[in-house]
């Protein structure tokens, strides 16, 4: 019992951490204003650094559920208009729903984590080699599957990023034209790839994290019977 509540609460473990380092990386409004510098995107979207700003800020409102439509109007080409057209509003919808999703397996593995982990620590069951051995394969598993997708990802990020919409979406909407779309312009791929990498860098170092705690509770249980473990 206690070795497959070891399996939920590292799969949980996971999934929370790294859905809470793409909530960290995606909602950092400091962020975009990095990448705005880096990528020249003020240029691509024809607003002023400010327009882009007060955009993005909506924008990150809107997928975060702190407002209901995405009705944002900017100055564009020297003309106040809406930022975003149909197409691209449907798409957000879309993309504000599969964020819903991930904020609802979010906080389901944190009860779960949580839960876990009070149940266990109530049994005495614990602050044990066992959980420390969990914890380490958690970290080992983890590590080396990001490191497979990484490696994926650096050959042909284009064709990773295209698989993901493919399998996420059921419709063309994300199909955008850099030449009118303000969406793509305020956001294009290398924006993606940018935030992908943080999003890694954030739970690689969680999960270096949890193989020292992991560690920590091994080798503090190393010479104590395995009765418990």
């Amino acid at each position: 019992m206690r070795r497959f509540l070891l399996a939920i609460f590292g799969i949980a473990l996971s999934f929370l951490l790294l859905l809470t380092a793409l909530e960290t990386a995606t909602f950092r409004l400091e962020t975009y204003r990095e990448l705005d510098a880096q990528y020249n995107i003020q240029k691509r979207a024809s607003m002023s650094e400010e327009q882009l700003n007060a955009t993005m800020a909506d924008l990150l409102s809107y997928l975060f559920d702190s407002r209901e439509v995405l009705d944002t109007r900017a100055i564009i080409n020297g003309e106040e208009r809406a930022v975003f057209n149909e197409k691209e509003i449907l798409h957000m919808i879309d993309v504000k729903f599969l964020f819903k999703l991930a904020f609802g397996g979010q906080l389901l593995c944190g009860i779960l984590v949580v839960g876990i982990a009070a149940y266990l620590i109530f049994k005495r069951q614990f602050f044990t080699r066992g959980t420390g051995i969990a914890l380490l394969l958690t970290a080992i598993v983890n590590v080396i599957l990001f490191a497979i997708l990484a490696v994926l990802m650096q050959s042909d990020f284009t064709q990773y990023f295209t698989y993901f919409h493919e399998i996420f979406f059921s419709n063309d909407l994300w199909l955008l034209n850099p030449r009118t779309d303000v969406l793509i312009q305020m956001l294009p791929e290398a924006v993606f790839s940018t935030l992908a990498m943080q999003i890694g860098l954030l739970y690689a170092g969680s999960m270096a994290i949890v193989a020292l705690i992991g560690g920590g509770f091994y080798f503090m249980n190393k010479k104590r019977k395995p009765a418990n473990s």
